[in-house]
């Protein structure tokens, strides 16, 4: 917030507005009193204000409608978010294959997974977490 401090001039405000970065477009200006309710400047202003606030609210709208729909699926058994990209039974597969030694590129060949995917599945059962992919 920028305070001027003293008596009011025109001219100082401005530079000191413009010092501070502030482009003139986004400078609102009126040469009547506070009293007064009819003032172009304000009116923009608030104009430029409301606009504002009513991207704010629909960016809230929507977020609250896609929980909600993450919810409704959810609760009718559907599953949320991206489609599992290979079967939990070539997962297995793929673990098993380790399991007996084959190199992630034996693995990737005979299970068609991609070796970056295959270190995501397969680091997980390594340190005893939850397989990934589920």
């Amino acid at each position: 917030m920028l305070r001027i401090v003293g008596k009011q001039s025109l001219e100082r405000q401005l530079d000191a507005l413009a010092s501070a970065g502030i482009p003139v477009e986004r400078i609102y200006m009126d040469k009547k009193t506070g009293t007064t309710i009819d003032r172009d400047g304000l009116s923009r202003l608030r104009a430029f204000l409301l606009l504002a606030l009513f991207a704010e609210m629909e960016r809230t709208f929507t977020a609250e409608r896609a929980a909600h729909a993450c919810a409704v699926a959810e609760a009718s058994g559907r599953q949320i978010g991206r489609p599992v990209a290979h079967p939990e039974d070539k997962i297995e597969y793929a673990r098993l294959l380790k399991a007996q030694g084959d190199s992630l590129g034996i693995i990737a060949t005979k299970t068609g997974i991609p070796k970056t995917s295959l270190h995501r599945y397969l680091a997980a059962t390594d340190n005893g977490d939850e397989p990934v992919g589920r």
